[in-house]
C-alpha cells in the first residue's frame, strides 16, 4: 500500500479509491499480521508439545494470561482506532494525535500493572486459571517471561490498531511478521538447543514481542505517519475517554468473557486429566489461528468505514460493508472446510502417542469449523459498529460472541457426560455462541439504518424552509440519493446545456439527471437551473422515476417508495400532488420545507414527534421553532443520523 506524507493525499486515497481495490489493500497486511500474531501461540504450543502432554497443558493454561493482557490493551486500542479514524476523516488531525498519545501511555500503565500483580500473586493466579500440581511448575516457567513483556504487548495493541486506522497497515504487518518469524526461529533454539524447556518458549515469545514493538514504534519516531506519539500530547479528556472506553468495551468484554470461559473449561477439563486439558487448548489455538484471518480482514475494513463515516461518505460505508461481508464469510468458510477435512492429521502434529488428546481434539475442532461462517458475519458487523462509533451494538455483539461459553450449560454437560461431555461441550459451545452472535447482529442490522442528509443548509447557518426549490437544487438532492455506481456511470465531461458550465456548483448532479433522463432541458438547449420546481414538474419527474428502468435503477428507494405511501398522482387537466390530504399547486414552486416533507414520506423517513430526535442535534438559525410545520421534516432531511423503525415512524439512535 502506498505511503503518504501529505494528509490530503492519504484522505484522497482512503475516500476515492474504488472499494473492491481499497479494502483488499487495507485488509491483506492486517490478515498477514493477525495470522502471524496467532502463530506466536500456535508455534509455542507446537514446539512445547514435543516435551509432553503436561507441558502442552501448561501453555494452554497460560493462554488466559495472554487474554488478560489483551483485555488491558484492547480496551484502549479498539476505541482509539475507531475515534482516530473518524477524526482523520473529519480533518481533525491534531486531536487524533492527542487521542493516540493519551491511549498509548495509559496502555503502558495498564500493562505495567499486570506485570506487578502477576509477579506478586503468580502461584495463586495460575491455580485459579486451571493449573494443577502436575503442570504448575511448567506454568510458572512459561508465565515468567510473558509477564515481563506485558507493557510492550499492551501498547502494541494500540500501535497496531491506530496504524491500521490511519491506513498504514503495512507498518503493522511488518512489525508482527518480523516478531512471528523471530519467535518461530528462537523456539527450537531456546527449548531444545539451550535446554530451557517451557521457559525457552516463553522467553522466545517475550523477545519477539519486544522486537515487534520496536518495529511498530519506528514509523512514529521517523514521522512517517499522520499520527504521532508524544508525552506532551497526553491530553486526557472526559469526552474522549467516554468514547474510547465505550468503543473498546466491546473488545474488553469479549476478551473478559473469553478469559472466564477459558478458565472454566481449564478447571473442569483438568479434572479429567492433562490430555483432556491439552486437547481443548490445542483445538482452540487452531481455531483462533483460523479466525485471526477473518479478524485481519475486519481490521482492514474498519478504517475504511471510519474514514468514510467521518467524511460523511455514507455511500462508501454501505458499499465497503457489503463487499467485506461477502469476502470474509466466503473466505473463512472455505478455510473451515479444509481444516475440518484434515482435522486428524493436524492434531497429530501436536502429539504422536496421546490417542485421547487426538480423539477429543478432532471432534472439538470439526464442530468449531461449522461455526466459522457465523464468526465471519459477526466480526464484520462488529468492525462496522466500532468503525462508525456505534458503541452499544458493538458491545452487544462482543457479549454474544463469548457469552454462552461461560454458561452453566458447559458445567452441566461436563458433569453429566464426563469425558464425552467435555468433548461435546468444547465442540458445541463455540458454534452456539457464534450462532447467537449472528442472530443478534442480524437483529441490530434489521432495526437500525443510517440516513445521510440529502438537503443542505447555507453558509450563514440557515435552511430557508420557505424558499423555492430550484431545478439545480432538486438535481443535487436526487443526485445524493443515487447509488454510488450510478453516479459513476452518469458522470459526464461536457455539459449538454448552454446555461450550465463545468464550473456550476451542481454540474455533476445536473449531468447525472440528464443522463438518467429524469430532468430534461428545453427545446432551446437550456436547463434553467435557477427556475423554481412546480408541483406539476415534480410530479412528472417522479413519474419518470417510477416508469423508466433507468430511473428505477438510479433511485431505487424513491422508485419503490413513492407508490406505497400516502402520496397520490392524479391526472386531470394536469398533475395534482397530494400529501396527507393536502394538495400542492400545479403552478407554484415547491418550497424546501414542502419538498422535505414529501420526500421523507416517500422514503419512509418520518419522526413522529420531537421526542424521536436527539438532544444536542444541530439546529438551523431559521428553523428553531419546534412547533413549525416543517421542523421535523427539515431536521430529518438535513442531518446525518442513524435511526430505527418504530411502527410507521422512526426514532433517531445517533448522529452522523
Amino acid at each position: 500500500m502506498p505511503q503518504f506524507r501529505d494528509p490530503n493525499e492519504k484522505r484522497d486515497f482512503m475516500l476515492n479509491t474504488p472499494i473492491p481495490r481499497l479494502v483488499p489493500k487495507m485488509a491483506l497486511p492486517s490478515i498477514a499480521g493477525m495470522l502471524v500474531t496467532s502463530a506466536y501461540n500456535l508455534a509455542d504450543t507446537l514446539f512445547v508439545s514435543q516435551l509432553g502432554t503436561d507441558a502442552t497443558g501448561a501453555v494452554g493454561v497460560n493462554g488466559s494470561i495472554d487474554l488478560i493482557i489483551m483485555m488491558a490493551g484492547s480496551l484502549l486500542a479498539v476505541g482509539a482506532a475507531s475515534l482516530t479514524s473518524r477524526l482523520l476523516g473529519a480533518k481533525q488531525d491534531e486531536r487524533a494525535r492527542e487521542v493516540l498519545s493519551t491511549c498509548f501511555f495509559l496502555a503502558l500503565a495498564l500493562g505495567t500493572l499486570v506485570l506487578i500483580l502477576g509477579f506478586t500473586y503468580q502461584d495463586k493466579i495460575l491455580l485459579l486459571l486451571g493449573a494443577n500440581e502436575e503442570i504448575l511448575p511448567y506454568s510458572e516457567q512459561y508465565c515468567r517471561y510473558i509477564l515481563l513483556a506485558a507493557p510492550f504487548m499492551a501498547t502494541s495493541f494500540v500501535l497496531n490498531q491506530c496504524l491500521r486506522a490511519e491506513g498504514s497497515a503495512v507498518f503493522s504487518m511488518i512489525g508482527m511478521v518480523a516478531g512471528a518469524v523471530l519467535n518461530v526461529g528462537l523456539d527450537p533454539l531456546f527449548i531444545f538447543t539451550f535446554g530451557w524447556g517451557v521457559a525457552g518458549a516463553s522467553a522466545a515469545t517475550a523477545i519477539s514481542k519486544l522486537v515487534s514493538w520496536c518495529i511498530l514504534m519506528t514509523p512514529y519516531f521517523r514521522k512517517k505517519t499522520l499520527l504521532t506519539i508524544r508525552f506532551r500530547q497526553f491530553r486526557p479528556r472526559w469526552s474522549d475517554a467516554k468514547e474510547v472506553c465505550a468503543m473498546g468495551s466491546a473488545s474488553f468484554f469479549r476478551n473478559g468473557l473469553g478469559t472466564l470461559a477459558g478458565i472454566l473449561l481449564n478447571r473442569i477439563a483438568v479434572g479429567y486429566g492433562t490430555s483432556a486439558l491439552a486437547a481443548i487448548n490445542v483445538a482452540n489455538r487452531i481455531t483462533m489461528f483460523m479466525t485471526s484471518a477473518c479478524l485481519g480482514f475486519g481490521q482492514g475494513f474498519q478504517p475504511v468505514a471510519g474514514f468514510s463515516w467521518g467524511a460523511k461518505r455514507f455511500d462508501r460505508v454501505r458499499e465497503s460493508f457489503r463487499f467485506s461481508m461477502i469476502a470474509c464469510v466466503a473466505g473463512i468458510s472455505a478455510v473451515a472446510l479444509i481444516v475440518g477435512i484434515f482435522a486428524r492429521p493436524i492434531l497429530l502434529l501436536f502429539t504422536e502417542d496421546d490417542a485421547e488428546l487426538v480423539r477429543i481434539g478432532v471432534f472439538s475442532l470439526r464442530i468449531q469449523c461449522l461455526a466459522m461462517p457465523f464468526h465471519g458475519f459477526g466480526i464484520i458487523v462488529n468492525m462496522l459498529c466500532s468503525g462508525i462509533g456505534r458503541a452499544l451494538p458493538s458491545l452487544l455483539l462482543g457479549a454474544a460472541a463469548w457469552g454462552l461459553r461461560k454458561k452453566v450449560d458447559v458445567y452441566d454437560a461436563l458433569v453429566c457426560g464426563g469425558r464425552e461431555g467435555l468433548k461435546v461441550a468444547a465442540g458445541l459451545i463455540p458454534p452456539l455462541a457464534a450462532l447467537l452472535t449472528a442472530l443478534l447482529t442480524g437483529t441490530c442490522l434489521a432495526r437500525e439504518t443510517f440516513h445521510g442528509a440529502y438537503l443542505q443548509g447555507f453558509p450563514d447557518g440557515s435552511i430557508r424552509p420557505d424558499a423555492a426549490v430550484t431545478r439545480a437544487e432538486l438535481a443535487e438532492i436526487l443526485y445524493r440519493m443515487m447509488e454510488p455506481e450510478q453516479r459513476r456511470e452518469l458522470t459526464c465531461t461536457e455539459s449538454a446545456f448552454q446555461d450550465v458550465s463545468a464550473r456550476h456548483w451542481a454540474y455533476d448532479a445536473i449531468c447525472a439527471m440528464a443522463g438518467a433522463r429524469l430532468m430534461l432541458g428545453g427545446s432551446d438547449g437550456c436547463f434553467r437551473p435557477d427556475d423554481g420546481v412546480t408541483g406539476e414538474e415534480l410530479s412528472i419527474i417522479f413519474e419518470r422515476v417510477r416508469a423508466q428502468e433507468t430511473g428505477k435503477k438510479a433511485l431505487p428507494e424513491l422508485a419503490s417508495g413513492w407508490a406505497s405511501q400516502e402520496v397520490t398522482f392524479e391526472a386531470g387537466n394536469g398533475w395534482v400532488m397530494g400529501l396527507h390530504g393536502t394538495e400542492f399547486s400545479r403552478e407554484q414552486p415547491f418550497t424546501r420545507g414542502e419538498l422535505a416533507a414529501l420526500l421523507n414520506r416517500i422514503l419512509g423517513r418520518e419522526p413522529e414527534s420531537l421526542s424521536d430526535l436527539l438532544v444536542g442535534m444541530p439546529l438551523f438559525s431559521d428553523n428553531l421553532d419546534t412547533a413549525a410545520p416543517y421542523f421535523l421534516a427539515l431536521q430529518e432531511a438535513a442531518i446525518d443520523h442513524t435511526a430505527e423503525k418504530t411502527g410507521a415512524h422512526e426514532r433517531w439512535t445517533g448522529l452522523g
